[in-house]
Protein backbone atom coordinates (compact mmCIF):
# COMPACT_ATOMS: atom_id res chain seq x y z
CA UNK A 1 0.00 0.00 0.00
CA UNK A 2 2.97 2.30 0.78
CA UNK A 3 4.45 2.18 -2.55
CA UNK A 4 1.71 2.44 -4.50
CA UNK A 5 0.96 5.40 -2.38
CA UNK A 6 4.35 7.12 -2.91
CA UNK A 7 4.05 6.02 -7.18
CA UNK A 8 1.11 8.11 -6.82
CA UNK A 9 2.89 10.96 -5.16
CA UNK A 10 6.10 10.78 -7.72
CA UNK A 11 3.27 10.88 -10.58
CA UNK A 12 1.31 13.76 -9.19
CA UNK A 13 5.16 15.65 -8.47
CA UNK A 14 5.59 14.87 -11.97
CA UNK A 15 2.98 16.10 -13.58
CA UNK A 16 3.02 19.08 -11.29
CA UNK A 17 6.69 20.38 -11.60
CA UNK A 18 7.49 18.54 -14.89
CA UNK A 19 4.66 18.49 -17.40
CA UNK A 20 3.82 22.33 -17.25
CA UNK A 21 7.34 23.65 -18.86
CA UNK A 22 7.56 26.39 -16.34
CA UNK A 23 11.23 25.95 -14.50
CA UNK A 24 12.47 24.87 -18.31
CA UNK A 25 11.18 28.23 -19.29
CA UNK A 26 12.82 30.30 -16.38
CA UNK A 27 15.78 28.24 -16.56
CA UNK A 28 16.13 29.49 -20.39
CA UNK A 29 15.73 32.71 -19.83
CA UNK A 30 17.87 32.55 -16.65
CA UNK A 31 20.86 31.40 -19.12
CA UNK A 32 19.78 34.41 -21.64
CA UNK A 33 20.16 36.51 -18.63
CA UNK A 34 23.29 35.25 -17.80
CA UNK A 35 24.85 36.00 -21.12
CA UNK A 36 23.62 39.33 -21.05
CA UNK A 37 25.00 40.03 -17.66
CA UNK A 38 28.26 38.77 -19.26
CA UNK A 39 28.53 41.19 -21.64
CA UNK A 40 28.00 43.73 -19.68
CA UNK A 41 30.76 42.70 -17.06
CA UNK A 42 28.04 41.65 -13.90
CA UNK A 43 28.25 38.02 -14.66
CA UNK A 44 29.00 37.25 -11.40
CA UNK A 45 25.24 38.43 -10.82
CA UNK A 46 24.34 34.86 -12.76
CA UNK A 47 23.84 33.12 -9.38
CA UNK A 48 21.16 35.31 -7.99
CA UNK A 49 19.19 34.51 -11.30
CA UNK A 50 19.42 30.97 -11.00
CA UNK A 51 18.61 30.80 -7.39
CA UNK A 52 15.17 32.69 -8.20
CA UNK A 53 14.15 29.49 -10.56
CA UNK A 54 12.72 27.56 -7.76
CA UNK A 55 10.77 30.57 -5.55
CA UNK A 56 9.32 32.35 -8.85
CA UNK A 57 8.48 28.58 -10.56
CA UNK A 58 6.38 28.29 -7.68
CA UNK A 59 4.54 31.64 -8.11
CA UNK A 60 3.73 31.33 -11.56
CA UNK A 61 2.53 27.78 -11.02
CA UNK A 62 0.14 28.51 -8.40
CA UNK A 63 -0.93 31.42 -10.83
CA UNK A 64 -1.71 29.54 -14.04
CA UNK A 65 -1.03 25.99 -12.87
CA UNK A 66 -3.00 24.90 -9.69
CA UNK A 67 -6.40 26.86 -11.41
CA UNK A 68 -6.29 23.93 -14.56
CA UNK A 69 -4.73 20.69 -12.40
CA UNK A 70 -5.65 21.73 -9.17
CA UNK A 71 -2.91 21.79 -6.17
CA UNK A 72 -1.03 19.20 -5.39
CA UNK A 73 0.24 18.14 -1.97
CA UNK A 74 3.42 16.82 -1.43
CA UNK A 75 4.92 15.69 2.55
CA UNK A 76 6.43 18.57 3.55
CA UNK A 77 10.03 17.22 3.82
CA UNK A 78 9.51 16.32 -0.10
CA UNK A 79 8.69 19.77 -0.45
CA UNK A 80 11.76 21.27 1.34
CA UNK A 81 14.04 18.56 0.00
CA UNK A 82 13.41 19.60 -3.31
CA UNK A 83 12.78 23.29 -2.82
CA UNK A 84 16.59 23.37 -1.25
CA UNK A 85 18.01 20.89 -3.90
CA UNK A 86 17.20 23.00 -6.62
CA UNK A 87 18.25 26.55 -5.01
CA UNK A 88 21.58 25.05 -3.66
CA UNK A 89 22.24 23.24 -7.77
CA UNK A 90 21.48 26.33 -9.18
CA UNK A 91 23.58 28.36 -7.08
CA UNK A 92 26.49 26.49 -6.62
CA UNK A 93 26.26 25.83 -10.83
CA UNK A 94 26.48 29.75 -11.16
CA UNK A 95 29.32 29.99 -7.96
CA UNK A 96 31.48 27.55 -9.26
CA UNK A 97 30.97 28.64 -13.10
CA UNK A 98 31.81 32.71 -12.72
CA UNK A 99 34.91 31.39 -10.16
CA UNK A 100 35.95 29.16 -13.00
CA UNK A 101 35.78 31.52 -15.75
CA UNK A 102 37.34 34.61 -13.67
CA UNK A 103 40.68 31.53 -12.99
CA UNK A 104 41.00 31.03 -16.61
CA UNK A 105 40.67 34.94 -17.46
CA UNK A 106 44.40 35.64 -18.98
CA UNK A 107 43.83 38.96 -17.24
CA UNK A 108 43.20 37.75 -13.44
CA UNK A 109 46.63 39.25 -12.61
CA UNK A 110 47.58 42.97 -12.80
CA UNK A 111 51.05 41.51 -15.20
CA UNK A 112 48.76 39.29 -17.15
CA UNK A 113 50.70 36.26 -15.51
CA UNK A 114 49.19 33.26 -14.17
CA UNK A 115 50.00 31.99 -10.60
CA UNK A 116 49.48 28.06 -11.33
CA UNK A 117 49.43 25.25 -13.10
CA UNK A 118 45.46 24.61 -12.68
CA UNK A 119 45.24 27.91 -13.96
CA UNK A 120 47.29 27.52 -17.27
CA UNK A 121 45.23 24.67 -18.00
CA UNK A 122 42.12 25.90 -17.02
CA UNK A 123 42.70 29.15 -19.54
CA UNK A 124 43.54 26.38 -22.15
CA UNK A 125 40.04 25.23 -21.79
CA UNK A 126 38.65 28.62 -22.16
CA UNK A 127 34.92 28.94 -22.02
CA UNK A 128 34.29 24.97 -21.51
CA UNK A 129 35.38 25.71 -17.94
CA UNK A 130 31.83 27.14 -17.17
CA UNK A 131 30.19 24.84 -19.59
CA UNK A 132 30.97 22.23 -17.88
CA UNK A 133 29.38 23.20 -14.13
CA UNK A 134 26.31 23.35 -16.31
CA UNK A 135 26.22 20.75 -18.27
CA UNK A 136 26.14 18.91 -15.03
CA UNK A 137 23.37 20.70 -13.10
CA UNK A 138 21.52 19.81 -15.98
CA UNK A 139 22.08 16.34 -16.16
CA UNK A 140 22.06 16.23 -12.39
CA UNK A 141 18.58 17.77 -12.63
CA UNK A 142 17.21 15.16 -14.70
CA UNK A 143 18.36 12.11 -12.39
CA UNK A 144 17.01 13.74 -9.32
CA UNK A 145 13.58 14.88 -11.18
CA UNK A 146 13.32 12.36 -13.94
CA UNK A 147 13.18 14.87 -16.36
CA UNK A 148 15.10 12.73 -19.47
CA UNK A 149 14.81 16.51 -21.44
CA UNK A 150 17.25 17.89 -18.87
CA UNK A 151 20.46 15.24 -20.32
CA UNK A 152 19.66 16.83 -23.59
CA UNK A 153 19.49 19.98 -22.38
CA UNK A 154 23.55 19.48 -20.57
CA UNK A 155 24.52 18.09 -24.19
CA UNK A 156 23.11 21.09 -25.80
CA UNK A 157 25.02 23.51 -23.49
CA UNK A 158 28.17 21.75 -23.86
CA UNK A 159 27.86 21.47 -27.70
CA UNK A 160 27.08 25.70 -27.91
CA UNK A 161 30.25 26.15 -25.64
CA UNK A 162 32.46 23.50 -27.74
CA UNK A 163 31.43 24.73 -30.90
CA UNK A 164 32.63 28.39 -29.85
CA UNK A 165 36.08 27.24 -28.25
CA UNK A 166 37.11 25.39 -31.21
CA UNK A 167 35.62 28.13 -33.98
CA UNK A 168 36.10 31.58 -32.73
CA UNK A 169 39.62 33.42 -32.65
CA UNK A 170 40.69 33.12 -28.48
CA UNK A 171 41.40 37.27 -29.92
CA UNK A 172 37.55 37.67 -30.88
CA UNK A 173 34.99 38.56 -28.56
CA UNK A 174 33.03 35.38 -30.35
CA UNK A 175 35.45 33.63 -27.46
CA UNK A 176 33.45 35.06 -24.94
CA UNK A 177 30.88 32.87 -22.55
CA UNK A 178 28.10 36.20 -23.88
CA UNK A 179 27.20 33.58 -27.14
CA UNK A 180 27.08 30.02 -26.44
CA UNK A 181 25.11 30.89 -22.87
CA UNK A 182 22.73 32.66 -25.16
CA UNK A 183 22.59 29.96 -27.06
CA UNK A 184 22.24 27.15 -24.28
CA UNK A 185 19.24 29.13 -22.98
CA UNK A 186 17.07 28.83 -26.35
CA UNK A 187 16.36 25.27 -25.92
CA UNK A 188 14.88 25.02 -22.54
CA UNK A 189 13.36 28.20 -23.18
CA UNK A 190 11.90 27.42 -26.52
CA UNK A 191 10.96 23.94 -25.16
CA UNK A 192 9.59 24.96 -22.00
CA UNK A 193 7.04 27.23 -24.02
CA UNK A 194 5.92 24.23 -26.34
CA UNK A 195 5.34 21.76 -23.22
CA UNK A 196 3.66 25.19 -21.61
CA UNK A 197 1.39 25.93 -24.49
CA UNK A 198 0.38 21.82 -24.88
CA UNK A 199 -0.24 21.74 -21.10
CA UNK A 200 -2.19 25.06 -21.53
CA UNK A 201 -4.28 22.86 -24.39
CA UNK A 202 -5.10 19.66 -22.36
CA UNK A 203 -5.66 21.44 -19.01
CA UNK A 204 -7.81 24.28 -20.19
CA UNK A 205 -9.74 25.93 -16.65
CA UNK A 206 -13.44 24.85 -16.19
CA UNK A 207 -15.54 27.23 -14.75
CA UNK A 208 -17.84 25.63 -12.07
CA UNK A 209 -21.77 26.25 -13.70
CA UNK A 210 -23.43 28.47 -12.65
CA UNK A 211 -26.04 26.81 -10.12
CA UNK A 212 -22.42 25.76 -8.32
CA UNK A 213 -22.62 29.20 -6.58
CA UNK A 214 -26.76 29.58 -5.83
CA UNK A 215 -27.29 28.98 -2.07
CA UNK A 216 -30.84 28.88 -0.94
CA UNK A 217 -32.07 31.52 0.97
Amino acid sequence: MDQELELVRKAAFRRAALEDGVIDILCGLCLLGWGLLMEAGQGALGGVLFATVYPTGMGLRKRLIEPRIGHVALPDTTVRAKKFLMIGLFTLTAVLGVVAFLLANPGLNPDGSRSSVAADRMADLGILVLALPLALAATSTGAIFGAARAHFYAVWIFTAFLVVHLTAPADSSWAEPTVPLLVSGLAPLLIGLGLYTRFVRRHPVVEPPAEFYDHPA
